[in-house]
């Protein structure tokens, strides 16, 4: 993201995009990678009843060794997913600053590049999701029986049984989830800026507003992608609510946090140094 003077989130750069696309899938990858464990215990929390322990969940689920089972798929989409948001996002900022004379305030821009980028990534990152929690989920089901299916194993079973659409399950829930998330996370970003707040803190604190304001929206998508019964949002909404009430929406939401708060900052931190170190001017 673009270099913040005087807490202006946008400033006027002339960077390429083919460098914010190196920058952005670098960064996502070094933030990926090391927040992956609670990704995760997110979605084994999700998944199980609010009854067991921590350690009786990981433990069912195989054990604190397995908590980077799956992540070979995040190592698979994750450079063209983030390069391709960054380079999105670059593209829309610079149109819609365009647009600034017609009446499109910075506030407006901000949510409007974050929309255009989220539409971009999303594709491959509905495919990444229902993969990798498909992956986490097997391991979790199937630990009694010894096995733990491969992530080709995973890819075959979900084209076999529900052809190429199912790769692509959860598609809207996941914008209903992330197009709002990305909205308050700039917005939130770019009031923070105007503070003169560090990157990384800053990033952290905007992340974690957004984070507890989509989570149950992200409830309810988890079950929608891992489970194969084809059922609509609000009968999902309503089954999470008639077994646990309220609090079955903020079921992972301790675990949520600390992996999407930790990995939006990092990732706006290292897309920052990245950037200069291509001499690309950074949004963030």
């Amino acid at each position: 993201m673009e270099t913040v003077e005087g807490g202006v989130l946008f400033e006027p750069g002339q960077r390429t995009i083919w460098r914010s696309f190196v920058a952005g899938a670098l960064s996502g990858l070094v933030a990926d990678l090391v927040v992956y464990p609670f990704d995760r215990l997110q979605t084994l929390l999700v998944l199980t009843p609010r009854s067991q322990t921590l350690r009786s969940i990981v433990v069912r689920g195989g054990g604190w060794r397995t908590l980077y089972q799956g992540v070979s798929v995040v190592l698979l989409f994750t450079l063209p997913s983030h390069g391709l948001y960054f380079g999105a996002y670059e593209a829309g900022k610079r149109l819609l600053r365009e647009q600034r004379a017609a009446g499109v305030t910075d506030h407006a821009a901000i949510a409007g590049a974050g929309a255009v980028a989220e539409l971009s990534a999303s594709p491959l990152w509905t495919v990444q999701e229902v993969l990798k929690q498909r992956l986490q989920a097997q391991g979790f089901w199937e630990q009694s029986s010894g096995h733990r299916p491969s992530l080709r194993q995973v890819y075959r079973e979900t084209v076999r049984s529900e052809g190429a659409r199912g790769l692509f399950r959860g598609f809207v829930p996941g914008l209903m989830v992330y197009m709002p998330f990305t909205c308050v996370y700039f917005w939130m970003f770019e009031q923070g800026k105007r503070r003169h707040w560090p990157p990384a803190a800053n990033g952290l604190a905007a992340a974690a507003c957004a984070t507890v304001l989509t989570h149950p929206l992200d409830v309810i998508r988890t079950h929608i992608v891992v489970h194969s019964p084809r059922r609509h949002f609000m009968r999902v909404a309503r089954d999470i609510y008639g077994r646990a009430g309220w609090r079955g929406f903020t079921r992972g939401l301790v675990s949520s946090m600390l992996w999407l708060s930790p990995s939006a900052a990092l990732t706006i931190t290292a897309y920052q140094y990245l950037s200069e170190w291509l001499e690309v001017e950074s949004v963030a």
